[in-house]
């Protein structure tokens, strides 16, 4: 993929990168408050917990390659 496609499709869709944000911090938000409660909910929470904070990563990711563009 060529830099300048990259640069493009980054900025063109930055929403889409704050939207996971979002959802990943959600996500990691439900996942605690599961871990209060014994199993299965613990194990739901600790799945929740990664998931979330993996969707958190991606979007800072996001983010952090469209202020390199600015």
């Amino acid at each position: 993929m060529s830099t300048e496609r990259f640069r493009r499709l980054v900025n063109d869709f930055g929403w889409f990168h704050q939207g996971i944000g979002v959802l990943g911090g959600l996500l990691f938000f439900i996942g605690s408050i599961l871990f209060l409660w014994k199993d299965p909910l613990q194990l739901i929470g600790i799945y929740l917990f990664i998931v979330g904070s993996f969707g958190m990563l991606v979007g800072n990711i996001g983010s952090f390659l469209i202020q390199l563009k600015k």
